[in-house]
């Protein structure tokens, strides 16, 4: 088991890493994505929600998060910028 690694993602396949990104992008979530410390919602120049670039944070940023905890190697989980 790598460093840091939490036992019950052992039993966490691909399948399930898109059965969770996939729950995360449903709109009717992403309040409790704008309300995470680090929000994945973006949005355009008339501040209303940008549905795929917020889809692609998701892909990108819960994904590395998935797969780093999953790993153990915390190195993949990728930080925002915050611009």
């Amino acid at each position: 088991m790598g460093r840091g690694k939490l036992r019950f993602w052992d039993r966490y396949t691909d399948k399930d890493k898109e059965r969770i990104l996939k729950a995360a992008k449903n709109p009717q979530l992403w309040s409790k994505l704008e309300q995470s410390p680090v929000s994945l919602i973006s949005r355009n120049a008339q501040e209303e929600i940008d549905k795929s670039q917020t889809e692609a944070n998701i892909d990108e940023y819960m994904g590395a998060l998935i797969d780093g905890v999953r790993s153990g190697d915390f190195s993949k989980i990728k930080n925002m910028s915050n611009g």
